[in-house]
C-alpha cells in the first residue's frame, strides 16, 4: 500500500510528459525512490537528514538498482551549515518521517539546492515538515534559471508570498502537496492541471 499515492501518480505522469531531473525531499525510508528512479528521465536528487531513515532509503536504492538517484544524508536549507533535527515524537518514540528541523535535536548538515548546479531540474518536490520556505530560499537561482514546477507540503502557508514574488501561480492542491507553476508557461500549467485534476484538488 503506497503512502501518498497521489504524489506517486503526479511524479510518474509529470516526468513521462516533461522529462528532466527532480529534487525529492524528504525521502524518509525511501518508499518513493524506486518509482521516481524508474520514471524520471534525468537525475533524482533525494535528501533525507535523519540517519535511520537515510540508511533504510539507501538499502531501498541499492535493492532496486536506482542508478540515477543521488541520495544525500542532509537537509535542504538556504546555505551550507549545521542544523538540528528533532527525531522524537510527543509520545517519546522515533518520529520517523515527521522529524523536523528544530532548536534542539541531533546535528545534521544542510546544503542548498542551488549548489547542485543542475540546469535540467524540472520538478522540486518538498515534504520537509515546515522547512519548505528555507529550502526554497536556497533554490532561488535554480528556480529563476530552470523554472521548475514546485510541489510542496506547506501546511502553514509560509511559501505563498515568496513564490508569487518569483512569478509563480498556485494551480491546485492534492491531499499532500501544493502545486506551483511559472506564470509564463501556459503549456506547463495545462499539463500540471490535467494531472492533478485526476485526483482530489482542493
Amino acid at each position: 500500500e503506497l503512502h501518498e499515492p497521489s504524489t506517486h501518480e503526479f511524479v510518474a505522469n509529470f516526468s513521462r510528459q516533461v522529462g528532466g531531473s527532480m529534487v525529492h525531499a524528504g525521502a524518509s525510508f525511501g518508499d518513493m525512490i524506486p518509482l521516481f528512479s524508474k520514471v524520471v528521465q534525468g537525475k533524482v536528487y533525494a535528501f533525507e537528514p535523519v540517519l535511520e531513515n537515510f540508511l533504510l532509503a539507501k538499502l531501498c536504492l541499492e535493492e532496486n538498482a536506482c542508478d540515477n538517484v543521488l541520495l544525500f544524508n542532509c537537509a535542504l536549507g538556504d546555505r551550507i551549515e549545521n542544523l538540528k533535527i528533532d527525531v522524537v515524537s510527543r509520545d517519546g518514540k522515533h518520529a520517523g518521517g515527521a522529524s523536523r528541523i528544530a532548536a534542539q535535536g541531533l546535528i545534521c548538515p544542510s546544503i542548498a539546492i542551488d549548489s547542485l548546479r543542475d540546469k535540467e531540474i524540472t520538478l522540486i518536490q518538498l515534504d520537509v515538515e515546515g522547512y519548505e520556505l528555507t529550502a526554497l530560499k536556497g533554490a532561488v537561482d535554480t528556480i529563476r534559471d530552470c523554472r521548475p514546477v514546485i510541489a510542496i507540503e506547506d501546511n502553514k502557508d509560509q511559501c505563498t508570498e515568496f513564490l508569487l514574488d518569483l512569478d509563480y501561480e498556485l494551480i491546485g492542491k492534492s491531499p499532500y502537496l501544493h502545486f506551483w507553476v511559472p506564470k509564463e508557461n501556459s503549456s506547463l500549467k495545462e499539463t500540471v492541471f490535467d494531472i492533478i485534476s485526476k485526483f482530489e484538488v482542493e
